[in-house]
């Protein structure tokens, strides 16, 4: 199936807009990167109407990609005023917007630091607070013990093997005598880790476990060996959940099951991109300084290294944690077509906030209250539990 081409929705009514598709023998994107979809960036939304919808930077401010919900192909692109005029946007999902509104990029780290920030005023619900609090205190301690361990890592590179010699490294005199070694001034060096910390907090960070969420499988490979940081508790995660879809396919049929087999296969590639990119970052964190001297040039972003991993595994967390809240087959089944939505692979199947009360965990008879509130509950359920992805496992 081709790439899908996104239109822009002028402020007329949403259903008179017609998507298109591109031509299936598209130019690689490598030889015409201006024709390559952008589907824009996940955002955790609490408003029913809002699932599946993403975001990206357009030239005249923000675009929300919506998927088609006449079941056709193709997809939306809308601004914001035209998305809250049909999904009823709650304050959190306003909020959310509003923090991301000015950045000229945006990419899931700033989509998470915005979110975590709603959330700390108590918007997402008490217990989305309280996880978001303690995902931002153990983001700053990962930061910190991750400049400490840079900071090692470059005493042995200066010539400093010796422990002593390294934690002399920590005080002023002893931090500019190494940063003229490498050939830094010191101020500019302590810039560099403190970005450099921040920016590669997560790959340290752990993945705490919230009440009702599954514990990750353990995985072969890079993946398994490794589960103390975000990154790879979250292909965990997506691992068990594509076992778990396997065996949720093998007793369906029919759209069910084709929808399945797509999803499992972007899980698939998620896994892969992963296990290819994470020791990657690991290998420079553990040999930071080509990574710093990068920094000092200003091509520290332009490496792509860490934003093609958080693009990878970007909204999975949701996808993975809705899967495994439904206790039954039943309302697995009802998931199908909004995690393929979620996961861009629904093709003709389009999905915006349907579904219906069935369709929400906890709530097999359909019984009040309306299915919008029980939606709503459900997502604010899981942005506590997408929350404690930041957390420390120890």
């Amino acid at each position: 199936m081709g790439a899908l081409q996104a239109v822009r929705i002028p402020a007329r009514p949403y259903r008179a807009i017609q998507a298109s598709v591109a031509p299936r023998d598209a130019a690689p994107a490598a030889r015409r990167p201006e024709q390559k979809p952008d589907n824009g960036v996940h955002l955790p939304f609490l408003a029913p109407m809002l699932g599946a919808v993403r975001l990206r930077s357009g030239p005249n401010g923000l675009e929300f990609v919506l998927p088609n919900p006449s079941g056709g192909r193709g997809v939306y692109v809308a601004a914001w005023s035209v998305v809250a005029g049909f999904a009823a946007p709650n304050l959190h999902d306003t909020l959310l917007v509003g923090r991301l509104s000015g950045l000229d990029r945006i990419g899931p780290a700033d989509v998470r630091q915005a979110a975590r920030l709603v959330a700390l005023d108590g918007h997402a619900g008490q217990e989305a607070a309280d996880a978001a609090r303690q995902a931002q205190d153990a983001l700053d301690i990962a930061a910190l013990r991750l400049r400490a361990q840079l900071l090692i890592a470059l005493a042995r590179q200066g010539g400093l093997v010796r422990p002593e010699d390294a934690v002399g490294c920590m005080d002023r005199d002893g931090f500019n005598m190494l940063a003229a070694r490498l050939g830094w001034r010191g101020p500019q060096l302590a810039e560099a880790l403190q970005d450099v910390s921040v920016r590669y907090a997560s790959v340290a960070v752990g993945a705490g476990q919230a009440s009702g969420t599954q514990s990750p499988l353990r995985i072969s490979g890079e993946i398994g060996r490794s589960e103390t940081g975000r990154w790879g508790c979250l292909a965990s995660l997506v691992q068990k959940l594509r076992g778990s879809l396997a065996e949720e396919q093998f007793s369906r049929g029919g759209t069910d099951a084709v929808l399945l087999g797509r999803i499992m296969a972007a899980a698939d590639h998620c896994v892969r991109q992963c296990a290819l990119l994470l020791p990657e970052i690991r290998a420079m964190l553990a040999n930071p300084l080509p990574l710093l001297d990068a920094w000092r040039a200003g091509s520290l972003v332009a490496s792509g290294w860490l934003q093609g991993l958080e693009s990878a595994l970007d909204g999975w967390d949701r996808i993975c944690l809705l899967w495994f809240d439904a206790r039954s087959p039943r309302l697995r089944q009802l998931l199908i077509p909004e995690i393929a939505a979620l996961t861009r692979t629904s093709g003709g199947d389009g999905w915006l906030g349907g579904g219906g009360p069935d369709a929400v965990a906890g709530n097999a008879d359909g019984a009040a209250p309306s299915w919008e509130r029980q939606r709503l509950t459900r997502n604010e359920r899981l942005r506590a539990q997408e929350l404690t992805f930041e957390l420390q496992a120890a």
